[in-house]
């Protein structure tokens, strides 16, 4: 079953965001992704808070899987006139949950929920391993994508 979040559910919407992090890091890394926890739990509540926080579990006896997508206005552009759009920042589905369409009907809850709240469009990055997901779900690759850091994470 697919239902939506609830503040109620902030320690399994943080869990599982350890879960993903401590999966994709470089084993060197890994160890920094405990010391997340409680900035990832201020951040996720303070997104709750303001409405900005849109977050679907995956749920049979206990929470398999997470969609963590963030709200924000952007300025008005020609591809994206009312400048409402959403970030996909997480998707993760447990490793004995995998393959089972979980994941596949974590972004069909985001998609009726973008369509019914008139969103412009919805991003992600993706792993490339995840990417044929995406695409099966009608998502689009783009270019051009960039960024700059200004910290070094080292």
């Amino acid at each position: 079953m697919i239902r939506a979040a609830t503040p109620a559910d902030l320690d399994t919407l943080v869990e599982q965001r350890l879960a993903l992090l401590t999966e994709v890091a470089e084993p060197a890394r890994r160890a920094t992704v405990v010391a997340m926890g409680d900035a990832t739990r201020r951040a996720l509540a303070r997104a709750f808070e303001r409405g900005t926080l849109l977050a679907w579990l995956a749920v049979e006896e206990t929470p398999l899987g997470s969609l963590i997508a963030l709200l924000d206005e952007r300025l008005p552009t020609l591809s994206c006139p009312n400048a409402r759009e959403a970030y996909v920042a997480h998707l993760w589905v447990a490793p004995r949950a995998r393959g089972r369409g979980l994941g596949t009907s974590l972004l069909a809850a985001l998609a009726a929920h973008a369509t019914a709240c008139r969103l412009e469009r919805v991003r992600l990055h993706s792993a490339e391993k995840a990417t044929s997901v995406y695409l099966r779900a009608g998502w689009q690759l783009r270019t051009l994508d960039m960024e700059r850091r200004f910290t070094d994470l080292s």
